[in-house]
């Protein structure tokens, strides 16, 4: 399923680069870079994957370097080879970009604003904090406001 294995780009850091085509059955979908970074504590996933069977894929190649638990995956984007994998990694008890914080305002009745308001705190040191944190939130609403 993987357009090419898993490789390893920094202490700790892989990363499975996908084609540079659009998604096709010969490359299931895998069009971009599916990383994570292994801890001490668990691994943290970078894209969740453009399918199902993709995101297991990228699991298995996982384990095959690792026997750490997949703890977090983090949505980069709202683009599908990015995140339509998600529902294989909530299955596996991973924590999902906010979604979680987002669904609950959702389910709570809560508005755009209050997305916004999540907190991020955790991210602030990243260098394009400030530009992108209330934004992502805000697209992450509007996406999800659709699927409840």
């Amino acid at each position: 399923m993987l357009y090419r294995l898993p490789e390893p780009v920094a202490d700790g850091v892989w990363s499975a680069i996908g084609a540079t085509a659009p998604p096709t059955y010969e490359n299931s979908g895998h069009n971009n870079n599916l990383s994570f970074i292994v801890t001490g504590d668990g691994v943290v996933v970078v894209n969740a994957g453009d399918n199902y069977l993709l995101a297991r894929a990228l699991h298995e190649a996982i384990k095959q370097i690792t026997d750490q638990p997949v703890k977090y995956v983090v949505l980069e984007n709202g683009q599908g080879h990015a995140m339509l994998g998600a529902n294989y990694w909530k299955e596996q008890g991973a924590t999902i970009d906010m979604r979680e914080q987002i669904g609950e305002i959702i389910d709570a009745g809560g508005d755009l604003t209050q997305a916004y308001a999540v907190d991020q705190s955790a991210y602030r040191r990243l260098d394009t904090f400030d530009e992108l944190a209330r934004r992502n939130a805000g697209r992450i609403f509007r996406q999800m406001e659709f699927e409840f």
